[in-house]
């Protein structure tokens, strides 16, 4: 909603795009609170989960880009610096994990085992 807002004046006239700007971040920051709320429940339970060494899924690496793509977004649009330092931190676990989930990829596939 954020990035259709940045766009709109592109392509509405005046009174419509500052509605859909506006739109965007009415609706954006809620959001994001909610997918921070998620966030810290998915990791409190991939923490649990991942002390029983469970198999490796491809779902794994799933999980971060929602909240990462919304922070980013929203962070330039609202002005708000105090989006800035979750969104930052947030890019970083998701480039951080990137290794992980590559590395159990490429074990998968070369044992010849898709993941689910």
């Amino acid at each position: 909603m954020t990035l259709l807002g940045a766009v709109a004046p592109l392509a509405l006239p005046e009174p419509c795009a500052t509605a859909f700007v506006v739109l965007g971040l009415v609706y954006g920051v809620p959001v994001l609170g909610f997918a921070f709320l998620w966030a810290a429940l998915a990791t409190a339970v991939s923490v649990h989960t991942a002390r029983a060494h469970p198999p490796f899924s491809s779902a794994w690496s799933s999980s971060t880009f929602p909240v990462v793509t919304g922070a980013r977004a929203l962070t330039p649009h609202s002005g708000s610096a105090a989006l800035g330092g979750p969104a930052v931190a947030l890019h970083g676990a998701l480039v951080a994990a990137r290794p992980t989930v590559a590395t159990r990829s490429v074990r998968v596939g070369v044992a010849g085992r898709v993941p689910a």
